[in-house]
């Protein structure tokens, strides 16, 4: 029977089939452990408010007891009550509420991830060709994992410089810069999940300053320089599109999905 996993077809027979929907289970499992634990942490503040809660409750109760307005068996029930009625259904609805607020807020954080990351890679490409790199950008996407932007870099280091365009040049670094920029801008502001913000600040100060440098050391005929400035671009602009692409991308998740993908190329070599 065919599957599709990561945009490959694999051929498995109903055994290794349903082996694959187990493993594939895991990352739900994850997902919902996950969310349990958030769920947790957020109790704790909860937790600390059921103290004067009860207590003020209890004196409540007592006091009205005493005043044989409520008999023990009513107080019990009204205690009940007051519990799920009040005090659960708020911490439900807070839980739910900050889950919601969390979906919205990666929502937002990948809509603003994929809108740039593409414009990026495409003014990057032709500033490392107006730099008279060549590199078949086609087959490298610097952006898509550490491993892709560190052979990128290992092309601008290899690669033979031929005659750059000095207005070229000047135009594409312009265009990057408002290009990071605006996504800077678009950050500011913003609250982004499992983001480091003084890191993704210092990473965006490192691409300009590298950018810069890059259209400096080609007035100069400063090839050294520019390719140094050009693995700096895409080192420091990597790590903000990392950065913002975290919460799909845990190490935890990629060396398990890693491990399904060749899983399921030896199951497929094994049915062909």
């Amino acid at each position: 029977m065919k599957i599709e996993y990561k945009r490959a077809e694999y051929n498995l027979p109903i055994v290794c089939l349903l082996k694959y929907f187990w493993l594939r289970l895991w990352f739900y499992w994850r997902r919902l452990l996950r969310c349990l634990r958030r769920c947790a942490s957020n109790m704790m503040y909860w937790m600390l408010l059921l103290v004067p809660f009860a207590l003020v409750s209890f004196a409540v109760l007592v006091l009205l007891c005493h005043s044989s307005i409520l008999s023990v068996e009513d107080a019990v029930s009204v205690a009940v009550s007051a519990f799920l009625g009040s005090y659960l259904l708020l911490v439900i609805k807070d839980l739910w509420d900050t889950e919601a607020t969390r979906h919205r807020m990666l929502v937002e954080q990948y809509n603003l991830y994929y809108g740039s990351v593409h414009e990026a890679t495409t003014l990057l490409r032709k500033l490392v060709a107006a730099c008279g790199l060549r590199i078949d950008n086609d087959s490298f996407d610097p952006y898509l994992s550490e491993n892709l932007h560190e052979e990128y870099s290992r092309q601008i280091d290899r690669s033979d410089i031929a005659s750059s365009v000095a207005s070229e040049v000047e135009l594409c670094g312009r265009k990057l810069i408002e290009a990071f920029s605006r996504l800077e801008g678009s950050m500011r502001g913003r609250m982004l999940i499992d983001s480091d913000g003084d890191a993704l600040i210092d990473n965006f100060i490192s691409t300009i300053d590298d950018i810069q440098d890059v259209v400096m050391a080609e007035r100069l005929s400063d090839f050294s320089k520019m390719r140094e400035a050009l693995k700096g671009i895409v080192l420091s602009s990597y790590h903000i599109f990392a950065c913002l692409r975290r919460p799909w991308r845990y190490p935890m998740d990629l060396r398990r999905s890693r491990m399904l993908e060749n899983w399921l190329v030896s199951k497929n070599k094994v049915c062909a």
